[in-house]
């Protein structure tokens, strides 16, 4: 039977702040990329290249199924894993979709592009402490 549970206690209530603002940079991010497959401009990226639309919605999904973790909703020990997964290698899949899309010429990558990925995947590392992602990680629980 699956069983609702509360979020895990927070590690650093006064970094609480990070989870929300991670999780608002995600929705953002994800509305803009959704956009962007429905026909809007977005950045110049041409979604005629052989496996844009895929990228854009895997990372759309993986960024709006992140979120219930990092707005520490009442979630199952699995669906809890999966969302501090998500939130977790969420950058991280970013960087190399940007990368796979540099390769085919679809955009450019500046400095100001890799920092602000990096800037992410800083925070999204934090709001995993923050939220004390390693307790959020475990399937089982001790008793």
């Amino acid at each position: 039977m699956i069983k609702v549970t509360p979020p895990p206690k927070v590690i650093a209530p006064q970094w609480l702040m990070l989870p929300y603002a991670y999780a608002a940079a995600l929705m953002l991010l994800a509305a803009a990329t959704l956009m962007g497959v429905g026909g809007f401009d977005f950045a110049s990226i041409n979604y005629t290249t052989p496996g844009t639309p895929e990228l854009a919605i895997t990372m759309a999904a993986l960024q709006i199924f992140s979120l219930p973790f990092l707005l520490r909703l009442p979630l199952s020990s699995l669906a809890r894993f999966i969302s501090a997964t998500f939130s977790l290698i969420t950058p991280f899949f970013l960087l190399a979709m940007l990368g796979y899309l540099a390769s085919q010429g679809v955009l450019a990558l500046h400095v100001i592009t890799l920092l602000g990925v990096g800037l992410l995947a800083l925070v999204g590392g934090a709001s995993f402490g923050v939220l004390n992602g390693k307790k959020a990680m475990q399937l089982t629980r001790k008793k």
